[in-house]
């Protein structure tokens, strides 16, 4: 009989040394993994909660902040652009609308509503002061004839110029507003009625 055998001892150490360490390599590869996706997880979530809270912010009127986001992530940068333009819009309608809203759209003049504004300011400035101002009421002669006669662009050549004239009398205190039509206010805050004429 012939019983030909090896020691299995140094084998299965090997085995067991491989097992663990495939356990240990495996269990640094989840760790590192996980750390490494909350690390890239927060480089993308930091710079698009701080684009929520600027959205947030702009959708509440706060157009002048800028939005500006420190990030290599080419497509939140693209985002960031993209909202920062959208800002800029909402800014720029935002004073065409106020600009249309105070002023008249022919002349550039204010309108009705800044110059009442104007005048209860400085009704507020001038009850406590104790001083006076003069508010006249102009109104063009024959204007409707120069309407009918030569058109309405003649008529807003007209309104135009003589907007132009009463500006150019008047110091920056003063106020010149179109009422409507062929209507002018002349608004002097510090000024008497002798002044005034």
């Amino acid at each position: 009989h012939l019983q030909i055998g090896y020691d299995e001892s140094g084998t299965r150490e090997q085995i067991e040394l491989a097992y663990q360490r495939c356990l240990v390599f495996s269990f640094v590869f989840a760790l590192s993994s996980f750390i490494g996706t909350i690390y890239f997880g927060q480089r993308m979530t930091r710079p698009i909660q701080k684009l929520q809270k600027l959205t947030q912010a702009i959708a509440h009127g706060q157009y002048q902040t800028v939005v500006t986001v420190a990030t290599r992530v080419g497509e939140i940068k693209n985002l960031a652009d993209s909202i920062e333009f959208m800002r800029d819009e909402l800014v720029s309608q935002s004073e065409s609308m106020e600009h249309l809203a105070l002023y008249d759209s022919l002349t550039g003049l204010p309108n009705r509503v800044l110059l009442q504004d104007r005048i209860n300011q400085s009704i507020e400035g001038n009850h406590r002061n104790g001083e006076r101002g003069v508010l006249t009421i102009i109104d063009l002669d024959r204007f409707k004839e120069i309407n009918d006669s030569f058109g309405h662009l003649a008529g807003d050549n007209v309104l135009k110029k003589v907007a132009k004239k009463l500006g150019s009398m008047l110091s920056k205190v003063d106020t010149v507003a179109r009422l409507g039509g062929d209507e002018f206010a002349i608004f002097l805050p510090d000024s008497s009625v002798e002044q005034a004429r």
